[in-house]
């Protein structure tokens, strides 16, 4: 898709966005954070996510003319949108609010790509994307970063896809239904590959809704404890690691055309399983 395309209409409704000053970018003396400022507000955020943002911005091909000033708008948008989405959830449960934004470790997603073939998430952010295409919260300032929107809009017919959900029992059961009608409409190879939270106690309602589908052709469960996630404020304090203080179920969704296409065998779970293993010397 072009990056026209994939522009929603509309803007971010902040003043930044439409032209009644700009916001400035300028780094820490050290080297190692970058400060987006718009008028009397400040936002923070690491070198590394900053060139991130750089490189998904040019990708997209929103701003052909590659306006600086406008990109440092849209940046400080972003920022400021995620921010208080975060903010929200002062006083969630400590598993809630870390899932939010929580992402999978690259060697996790190194494998998905190598031996699963996915090369799309269908919930992730510009900050936290391992892969330049994915789906997203707020496609009217997400999509300058490549976002192709909500993933309950998108339908995709064919293709390989990570699913990290926020943890929040009604976007994971809407997201096992939408999935389960994606499947059921296509004939064409399709699969998906899904993380959630072993929330046992009351059940969650996407647990047994994934197990119990026909596409279900995988399952593992991760322990809590052993293995790690990134943090869901990558973009300021770096890719640290912290121990799933859950139990994580892993359901692998595919029709016969995937199964066909991507055969997986048991000994592929157990490598993505060690996979989300957080080990130091992978960095």
């Amino acid at each position: 898709s072009s990056g026209n395309q994939r522009r929603v209409q509309g803007s971010s409704g902040i003043n930044a966005e439409y032209g009644r000053g700009t916001a400035q970018a300028s780094y820490s003396a050290g080297g190692r954070m970058c400060s987006i400022t718009y008028m009397d507000s400040t936002m923070s955020i690491n070198v590394s996510h900053f060139k991130k943002l750089e490189n998904l911005y040019a990708q997209a091909e929103i701003d052909p003319a590659g306006d600086d000033s406008l990109f440092h708008s849209r940046v400080w948008c972003l920022m400021k949108r995620y921010k208080m989405l975060r903010s929200s959830m002062t006083g969630k449960l400590q598993s809630e609010n870390f899932g939010l934004h929580a992402a999978l470790p690259r060697k996790a997603f190194e494998l998905l790509n190598r031996k699963f073939h996915v090369s799309f998430e269908c919930f992730a952010s510009p900050f936290n994307c391992y892969f330049s295409q994915f789906c997203s919260a707020f496609p009217d300032i997400d999509c300058y970063f490549g976002s192709r929107g909500s993933f309950f809009d998108f339908k995709p017919k064919s293709g390989s896809f990570q699913a990290n959900p926020p943890f929040s029992e009604e976007v994971m059961l809407a997201m096992a239904n939408h999935m389960i009608g994606l499947l059921d409409d296509t004939q064409d190879a399709l699969m998906f590959v899904v993380f959630i939270p072993d929330w046992q106690k009351p059940l969650t309602p996407a647990i047994p809704r994934l197990a119990a589908t026909i596409y279900c052709q995988h399952n593992i469960l991760l322990e809590s404890g052993n293995h790690q996630y990134i943090t869901g404020n990558q973009h300021v304090q770096g890719l640290t690691h912290y121990d799933a203080v859950h139990g994580t179920q892993v359901y692998v969704l595919q029709n016969d055309s995937a199964v066909d296409m991507w055969p997986l065998q048991h000994s592929d779970m157990e490598q993505l399983r060690n996979a989300m293993s957080y080990n130091r010397e992978w960095g």
